[in-house]
């Protein structure tokens, strides 16, 4: 089934995940974000303006580890 953008972006808002310029969100900690969220749809970014009115086929959750200075 489909994850509607409206349930989502109210998840995401009640549990404190930040959208950012890379057009994402992540959950920030004091000294980095925690994970981030993506669309699995192309081109994996949210558009807020339109987020609440659609759908998603799946999302891709991703860490970057403390030792990595660039996501792989």
């Amino acid at each position: 089934e489909p994850i509607y953008g409206a349930d989502l972006l109210e998840f995401f808002l009640a549990h404190h995940l930040r959208y950012s310029q890379n057009k994402i969100f992540h959950l920030p900690t004091n000294d980095r974000d925690r994970f981030s969220v993506a669309t699995l749809s192309s081109p994996g970014t949210f558009d807020l303006r339109t987020m609440a009115q659609d759908k998603y086929e799946g999302l891709s959750f991703f860490i970057q580890p403390k030792e990595s200075p660039s996501p792989l």
